[in-house]
């Protein structure tokens, strides 16, 4: 079974409660649930 990508391409993510120093060189895709969800 093949499923869609929910995240968009994202090849980085953190919990919402945390603010990593790499995020802010990131491109800002989603947020599901508790989780942030980036990409270069």
């Amino acid at each position: 079974m093949v499923s869609s990508d929910f995240t968009n391409g994202a090849t980085y993510y953190h919990r919402q409660d945390i603010n990593p120093a790499w995020a802010e060189n990131k491109t800002y895709l989603a947020q599901y649930g508790a989780h942030k969800f980036y990409r270069n």
